[in-house]
């Protein structure tokens, strides 16, 4: 049977991403209280920070995290990637991205249908229209909480250099070939990798969807 009409594919997938959001709701609430209150009462604006994002097909959605920047960190500059040691972002922000708990609210948006909890990190309209490779094929699926670009490279503020050339190969690569198991490795691995911030799998997962590139 083509991996495409598999039942993880069609069904099953969105059955663990149901129970896995409300089990991470309901595991954190109280860690999530006490970020809300840390962002809100060190810095101002909105501890939730909304934020325009591309999903399948192209439709956008808002996504939600805490806010770990300064409230006007984009109003004159316009779409910025973040950089190593960025100076928009809040002390508290820096603690939650190092430890991805910025992206905590995310699971609602995983209960809502816009992602899924493993899957290509989604991105802002500006870069998707500024880049090809985030376009056709790489919209087909859902985005997710992570997925193997974070397995590899490690999350946004890991890897300012990464290009998008860099990360879409892996993610056509797993739209490819994704089902349970591989789901299960890449999301306790990248567990591990927030826990000890070392990826210790990366190299053992990649190869599994690595796309091969033809030299001209």
């Amino acid at each position: 049977m083509d991996k495409k009409e598999t039942f993880y594919r069609r069904k099953g997938k969105r059955i663990i991403d149901i129970i896995g959001a409300i089990s991470g709701l309901i595991v954190f609430s109280g860690l999530f209280v006490i970020i809300w209150l840390l962002v809100k009462i060190t810095s101002s604006g909105p501890a939730i920070y909304k934020q325009v994002r591309v999903g399948k097909d192209g439709e956008f959605f808002t996504l939600y995290k805490f806010r770990s920047m300064r409230r006007d960190a984009e109003i004159h500059s316009g779409p910025q990637e973040t950089t190593r040691n960025d100076v928009r972002i809040t002390f508290i922000g820096r603690v939650i991205r190092k430890t991805g708990l910025d992206e905590m609210p995310q699971f609602f948006n995983v209960l809502k249908g816009d992602m899924r909890i493993v899957g290509p990190r989604p991105e802002r309209p500006y870069f998707v229209s500024q880049n090809k490779c985030f376009q056709g094929k790489w919209l087909s699926v859902k985005p997710g909480l992570f997925g193997l670009v974070e397995l590899k490279y490690g999350f946004s503020d890991d890897c300012p250099h990464i290009t998008p050339e860099d990360k879409v190969p892996l993610d056509l690569g797993y739209i490819d070939k994704y089902s349970c198991w591989m789901d299960i490795k890449i999301f306790f691995a990248v567990v591990w990798k927030i826990l000890f911030r070392h990826f210790y799998f990366s190299r053992i997962l990649s190869k599994e969807t690595t796309v091969p590139v033809k030299k001209e």
